[in-house]
């Protein structure tokens, strides 16, 4: 009977040498989530460390890759290094142009930090 997204069988009192290979203390390793589940998971982890418009991650998801970072860089001691931009006069062209534009070099530039070409 399915508990949750996994799912087993026990045959006897002795696990056969298949259950032995797909369990781990009494817990299943079979997921009986359908796919569609499963997309729209990634899909919302997505959303919740992404920003919609840039693509880039977001300021959560950052703070948890730089803290994630600099225990490595310790950890292994390597060097790291941070690399930060500002865009020059970003209000001006906000409010001479209004926010449609402001977006359109947002994705601009988030594609050439990204070193996409499209």
């Amino acid at each position: 009977m399915p508990k949750g997204p996994f799912s087993w069988s026990r045959r006897g009192k002795k696990p056969s040498p298949i259950q032995t290979a797909t369990c781990w203390r009494g817990l299943p390793l079979r997921p009986v989530w359908p796919i569609e589940k499963l997309q729209l998971i990634e899909q919302a982890n997505a959303l919740a460390t992404h920003d919609g418009l840039t693509g880039l991650i977001n300021h959560r998801q950052f703070q948890i890759m730089l803290k994630d970072e600099i225990t490595r860089a310790i950890r292994y001691d390597d060097p790291l290094s941070l690399t930060l931009c500002d865009i020059d006069f970003f209000k001006k062209v906000n409010d001479t142009y209004g926010h449609q534009s402001v977006n359109v070099v947002l994705r601009e530039i988030s594609t050439k930090t990204q070193g996409k070409d499209a």
